[in-house]
């Protein structure tokens, strides 16, 4: 199957998912709380723990210098002009804040953080590189990105359609920068 045509069903399985998440926000919030109260003490809810302490300490406030910081160096490293996939994480970020600023919906668990949960930040952030990724690269930072974002929804972060939303915006203006600058990598 092509790049493209997989860029585009990843896409739309990110839009089906976040439409079906809407419906179902506060059933799977429950039911990760549930899910995450019977692991307590458990390996893996140590493992998911320590994910979430590593990207609180490493990545927390500094969270999208640091993915911005990775990505141009990776891109420089592969002899790529980093400039659309900076403009990309400039433009994702900005329509994150604007969503979050207008929509203002809080957090699961409200006494986690002050600031609004809807789209998530890190996903969109994280999905953003995503499109300018080929073969193998795709494929880690795919399961890269899944993983810390899941973290985000088990300990009550995020609901998921914020994920998901947070996803489906970062990976569309990724794609659409690109198609723009008609990269073919």
């Amino acid at each position: 199957m092509e790049s493209k045509t997989k860029k585009i069903i990843v896409l739309f399985i990110i839009l089906v998912l976040m439409i079906l998440s809407f419906t179902f926000d506060r059933k799977i919030f429950i039911a990760f709380q549930k899910a995450r109260e019977s692991l307590e003490g458990s390996f893996i809810n140590k493992i998911l723990e320590f994910t979430l302490k590593f990207e609180n300490i490493f990545l927390g406030s500094i969270f999208y210098f640091s993915l911005i910081l990775f990505s141009t160096v990776a891109f420089v490293k592969m002899k790529k002009k980093p400039f659309p996939l900076l403009l990309s994480f400039l433009i994702t970020a900005l329509l994150v804040f604007l969503l979050k600023y207008t929509l203002k919906r809080p957090r699961p668990i409200a006494f986690v953080s002050n600031n609004d949960s809807f789209p998530s930040g890190h996903s969109s952030m994280l999905f953003t590189a995503l499109p300018f990724f080929n073969g193998k690269l795709f494929v880690i930072w795919l399961i890269i990105s899944c993983f810390f974002v899941f973290v985000r929804v088990w300990f009550g972060l995020h609901y998921l359609s914020d994920i998901l939303f947070g996803a489906f915006i970062g990976y569309l203006v990724g794609f659409v920068v690109k198609r723009f600058f008609k990269i073919n990598f």
